[in-house]
């Protein structure tokens, strides 16, 4: 059975956590323990000085890995990473994606070097939520590109299928774009699925047009 997250918060200073010796001048925390976090595999890495290999040389291929598609996030100091043959600097505030099998391995240029490391299983994290679809489709709308918009929020309905709130703003972007009958069947099903859309579609501006066109509803 899978573990079923604890409910309350957990809000925790990374340099209060056990850190556990994990190789020659490297502690370990590891985030799932210190704050119940059950999404994905998380560890936080800091190297004692420069020099200090913090993530070993592994392409999570081998018996001892799990086979996770990993981020790498270096959170303080200053890294070289090298990936599949290629080397990078990594500055705090640089990201790193490594699938599996791809060769990788991070050595700290500074003492106090600190790296995030979170990983999972490749696809556990499913498809964009819907939310990230309707911001980064407002934003495509503010900018001009309403089009553009709307074919995100067509993305986040294939992987959302039925989504309340996906239905209303296609129904606000297609009003947008005069396409009034197609916008009112979005805004029937929204209304269907999540009643708090009823009163947000009397005072919405973005449907404007749509109450315009049939002053009665």
């Amino acid at each position: 059975m899978a573990a079923v997250p604890d409910p309350s918060p957990a809000v925790r200073r990374l340099d209060a956590l056990d850190a556990v010796p994990s190789a020659a001048g490297v502690s370990w925390s590891a985030l799932r323990d210190a704050v119940g976090f059950t999404g994905a595999a998380a560890n936080v890495f800091r190297a004692d000085g420069p020099g200090v290999v913090l993530v070993e040389p592994h392409d999570e291929t081998t018996s001892g890995a799990a086979g996770h598609d990993e981020l790498y996030v270096v959170l303080t100091g200053h890294a070289v990473a090298r990936v599949d043959g290629a080397e990078h600097d990594a500055p705090a505030g640089t990201l790193l994606r490594a699938a599996p099998g791809t060769p990788r391995e991070l050595v700290a240029q500074e003492a106090g070097t600190t790296v995030l490391v979170v990983g999972g299983a490749p696809g556990a994290a499913g498809p964009p939520s819907a939310w990230t679809r309707w911001t980064r489709a407002y934003a495509r709308h503010e900018a001009g590109d309403t089009a553009g918009g709307i074919a995100e929020l067509e993305a986040a309905h294939r992987d959302h299928p039925g989504h309340p709130l996906v239905h209303y703003h296609l129904a606000c972007l297609r009003t947008a774009t005069g396409e009034l009958a197609r916008a009112r069947e979005h805004l029937a099903a929204a209304n269907a699925g999540d009643p708090r859309t009823v009163a947000w579609a009397r005072r919405d501006d973005d449907l404007a047009a749509l109450r315009a066109d049939r002053p009665g509803d």
